[in-house]
């Protein structure tokens, strides 16, 4: 069986998070140097927000039919309904 499909989206996914990181990092250097990081953390939660969110619909394509079934054992459902709360 080939799972190239759902290996890009893993690789997405773990380019989304390696993302992720670099802005948290990125984020620490004002608070390190004793300033105001208001501007860096507002930039901050918005992009994570929406890199999250990118990695959420990578989630549910790896997980097909099984992520839009809502019952107490999808744990992809809860993310999917507070993505836009994140907004």
């Amino acid at each position: 069986m080939d799972f190239s499909g759902a290996g890009a989206q893993v690789a997405k996914t773990a380019g989304l998070a390696y993302l992720v990181e670099a802005l948290r990092e990125f984020s620490l250097v004002p608070i390190t140097n004793k300033l105001k990081p208001g501007l860096v953390s507002s930039m901050a939660k918005f992009y994570s927000t929406e890199l999250a969110r990118d990695a959420l619909k990578s989630a549910m394509d790896i997980h097909g039919g099984k992520a839009i079934i809502d019952g107490p054992n999808n744990y992809l459902a809860r993310l999917y309904d507070a993505a836009p709360i994140g907004i």
